[in-house]
């Protein structure tokens, strides 16, 4: 992806902190989007879906809560289904990696 001048200008901003700093930061990172992508992936490995919903967690028989997502009110689906998929989560996802493949490209740590 293309880095806009403002993205170049804020990693650049972190050549004055001291680089052990960024690398525990980075490994911190990319071990909860790792742990995210094992543990959210749907069934279709290019998909995302929140986990742990269920018509149990439906508050007076409402929509089940997406304890996971943080976003409890965020429109869902009434009555889920392992074959959801889940939007938010995609682009959350999508996002997640191009930092880490940012920050792994400012700390020379491509793999």
């Amino acid at each position: 992806s293309v880095m806009s001048t403002m993205e170049q200008k804020q990693l650049s901003s972190v050549d004055f902190l001291a680089i052990d700093k960024w690398k525990s930061m980075f490994e911190t990172l990319e071990r909860h989007v790792l742990w995210l992508d094992s543990t959210q992936r749907a069934s279709n490995i290019d998909s995302y879906r929140w986990r742990g919903r269920s018509l149990a967690l439906a508050p007076g028989g409402g929509v089940p809560l997406t304890l996971a997502s943080g976003l409890d009110d965020y429109p869902r689906s009434k009555v889920p289904h392992d074959e959801e998929r889940h939007l938010d989560l995609h682009c959350w996802m999508i996002w997640a990696f191009e930092v880490l493949e940012r920050l792994a490209v400012k700390l020379n740590r491509m793999s």
